[in-house]
């Protein structure tokens, strides 16, 4: 009698749920627990139970055992209404016990949910982790704070655990399976450090500021079917798009032969970052002596069938690496571009879908493939369409030539062939810049370049490049079996929203302050479709709001506080949205400041009176604005002058400027924040309350002003630029 192959599956899952009945449960109430026997874990409703000592609640260091948790049972370090930037400890702690099985774990608030340290054999099926670390973020809608950019470039010593967090986190371990996870409301999902041999499958790690899935010197790993979404930070639509080094996947340091395939990473910071790392490179010393440089990096991995689409920064970034494939992905509106690849060699990129990328590029830096230092790549048979450029590849004298991995491998861009892709409406189909060597052949330009048809339109070369023609046959690219990524609801770079803990997940709703002049605050609530309920308590007298018919973005109702002529008034808006409330306060200031840009004469540091006597002389810029927010950048006053003025100062350097205005404020604590690069000095009737008299990058201080009563009060502000960035900027709020 023959049995059907699906009644046997049947019958082996029958089996395995009898014998997971079967198994002891084990009530857990306190720190410390060591588990030696395979049992179902039960806990407390409502329980915390902290790791006060570092080393894990549940330890397991017995070989072969399963674990699993009861229903509704939550491993807790913190409870409720505790910042998620202090948590501290680990949930479930493996250490050198091969085979253990986790099943159907629910891990919230510690530092790292799973630590598992040599587990050879480790199965992890079915996970929740949800609220664990992660760091409260600085950047707003209206401004990025360099403080946010994250550092993945050192990790030999577990920064990334213990700096930033992670609901599982595997070390050297071997032949690892982690599959039905499930991560939000924290940093980082997933990392493998030193783990070789892994399967990764249908997990979800997204929404999260860091990393969803974090590679460190990981090789031989399938990593499949998984979504990485929204996994990102430094991003204000139409505002900024920097990253700060987030992304889907991350892989650092050697990362080799691994397969990324059919996975979604999208509206990330990068979709997937892959950096050879400092060691590779010759920037960290050598581990041992006659170290070999050659053919070192992240190396032939496969990025295969992957949704790489709407990142801040990159679909893919490629550093350094040798013989990588990367076919059949969709790079579909990525801010600076599809694929950057510097210095990689003997890669090819392949059948790819490129559109649309490159509208927020940072200079040259734009579009579906930008690679510095190309050598030896094949580009083939690759769709690109409406991209600011289609490919961009240059060769310029470079500081990497002369690390000790740039003196074991040649870095001369040569070698390089663009075969049987269309360009289709890119800014620039093919641009070469420098000493670049490119042959090509059955290449299709249609309305590429100038908008006209035609190879010698399309193509720009610059200094050395040569784009030389040969003679090539018609070659097919055979299709290869790849399953289909799992779908991204979303579409458009609008749609990635930065809290203050995070990305938004596209569900809870968020009230959000998005700009602030001063004079007029808007504000925006999310879900789009939510129903708003307002109401306003005015601290004030004239202050009014209204909301915004048009907006810049299709995410969110948006709504416009501001005050009445010459005031300065407190107020409180709440909003609820399916029964839940919201509220946040503010201070309208409606009020005139006089602004006086000027040439510096001297270094201010050194003849503060000669410095600020320039202020008052013929040729100083002189004009008002209700908007103390003066984001000069690199361009200096002219970049953020207002309305009418007298003078000139045509400085992007070595400028001061003074700002003065009469405020009416009531009784009371009111901090006063100031945002400076370079120095800052303000008084309150001539009574100096901040002084950062320095050359700094843009930083943040704060004074408090305490009055007994409603009076007006003369503000002054000094700031000076010596060079670079630049930035004054004055907020004044309530003090708790």
């Amino acid at each position: 009698m023959l049995i059907s192959s699906l009644t046997l599956v049947l019958a082996a899952l029958a089996t395995l749920a009898a014998s997971q009945q079967e198994l002891p449960v084990l009530e857990l109430t306190h720190d410390n627990t060591e588990i030696t026997q395979s049992c179902r874990i039960s806990i407390p409703v409502g329980r915390v139970i902290s790791d006060s000592d570092g080393n894990g609640v549940i330890q397991i260091r017995t070989d072969g055992i399963e674990v699993i948790f009861e229903k509704n049972s939550i491993l807790r370090g913190e409870r409720l209404g505790v910042d998620a930037d202090s948590f501290e400890g680990i949930g479930i702690h493996i250490e050198g016990a091969k085979n253990v099985v986790l099943r159907n774990i629910f891990v919230r608030g510690y530092r790292c949910g799973v630590l598992a340290t040599q587990a050879d054999g480790l199965v992890v099926d079915g996970a929740d982790f949800r609220r664990n670390f992660h760091q409260r973020l600085k950047s707003t809608p209206e401004r990025e704070d360099a403080s946010d950019w994250l550092w993945p470039h050192e990790n030999d010593a577990q920064q990334w655990r213990k700096n930033y967090g992670a609901g599982l986190c595997i070390e050297r371990s071997d032949s690892v399976v982690v599959q039905n996870v499930v991560v939000r409301e924290q940093q980082n999902g997933i990392i493998l450090d030193r783990v070789t041999n892994a399967e990764l499958r249908s997990n979800d790690c997204s929404f999260l500021s860091g990393w969803g899935l974090a590679m460190w010197r990981s090789c031989d790993n399938l990593v499949q079917q998984n979504r990485f979404d929204f996994c990102v930070r430094g991003y204000s639509h139409k505002a900024y798009n920097r990253g700060q080094d987030s992304a889907g996947i991350l892989m650092f340091e050697q990362c080799s032969r691994n397969r990324i395939l059919s996975n979604s990473a999208t509206h990330c910071g990068d979709g997937i970052f892959a950096f050879s790392g400092k060691e590779a490179l010759g920037e960290n010393p050598a581990p041992q002596e006659d170290f070999d440089y050659t053919r070192l990096g992240n190396n032939d991995n496969q990025f295969i069938g992957n949704i790489l689409n709407d990142a801040a920064a990159h679909g893919l970034e490629l550093t350094f690496g040798f013989g990588n494939l990367i076919r059949d992905n969709t790079f579909h509106g990525n801010a600076i571009c599809g694929v950057w690849a510097g210095f990689s060699q003997d890669t090819t990129i392949l059948q790819n879908d490129f559109r649309n990328n490159g509208s927020d590029g940072y200079g040259l830096e734009r579009g579906a493939i930008n690679i510095d230092h190309s050598r030896n790549n094949l580009i083939q048979a690759n769709q690109m369409l409406d991209n600011a450029a289609g490919l961009y590849l240059w060769s310029e004298e470079t500081p990497f030539s002369e690390t000790p991995w740039g003196q074991a491998n040649d870095l001369t861009a040569t070698g390089n062939v663009v075969l049987g892709n269309v360009f289709q409406g890119d800014g620039k189909a093919v641009h070469l810049r420098g000493s670049v060597g490119v042959q090509h052949a059955d290449n299709s330009f249609q309305s590429a370049g100038t908008g006209e048809e035609g190879e010698r339109e399309s193509v720009v070369l610059e200094d050395d490049a040569a784009w030389t023609a040969v003679i090539s046959p018609k070659q097919k690219v055979e299709k290869i079996e790849v399953l289909p990524a799992p779908e991204t609801m979303f579409r458009g770079r609008d749609h990635i929203v930065i809290a203050e803990w995070g990305p938004w997940d596209q569900k809870s709703p968020l009230w959000q302050r998005v700009g602030n002049t001063g004079s007029e605050h808007r504000f925006r609530m999310l879900p789009k479709e939510a129903e708003v309920v307002l109401r306003f308590v005015d601290g004030g007298r004239t202050v009014s709001i209204r909301p915004m018919a048009n907006t810049d973005s299709a995410v969110g109702k948006f709504y416009r506080v501001f005050g009445g002529r010459n005031s300065m008034d407190f107020y409180i808006l709440s909003a609820r949205v399916n029964g839940r409330s919201f509220s946040m306060e503010g201070v309208v200031v409606s009020v005139d400041w006089e602004v006086r840009n000027f040439e510096s004469p001297v270094d201010p540091r050194e003849d503060v009176e000669a410095w600020r006597a320039a202020a008052s002389e013929e040729g100083a810029l002189v004009w008002k604005t209700k908007n103390p927010n003066l984001n000069f950048q690199s361009g200096g006053p002219k970049q953020v002058q207002q309305g009418a003025a007298t003078g000139a100062c045509e400085a992007v350097d070595h400028f001061g400027t003074i700002m003065t205005s009469k405020l009416v404020m009531n009784k009371g604590a009111w901090k006063i924040r100031t945002y400076s690069d370079d120095g800052i000095r303000l008084w309150a009737d001539d009574v100096l309350l901040i002084d950062n008299w320095t050359h700094h990058g843009p930083t943040w201080n704060e004074a408090v002003l305490t009055l007994e009563g409603r009076k007006a009060v003369n503000l002054r502000v000094e700031h000076f630029e010596l060079d670079g960035h630049s930035v004054l900027d004055l907020k004044i709020v309530r003090s708790r």
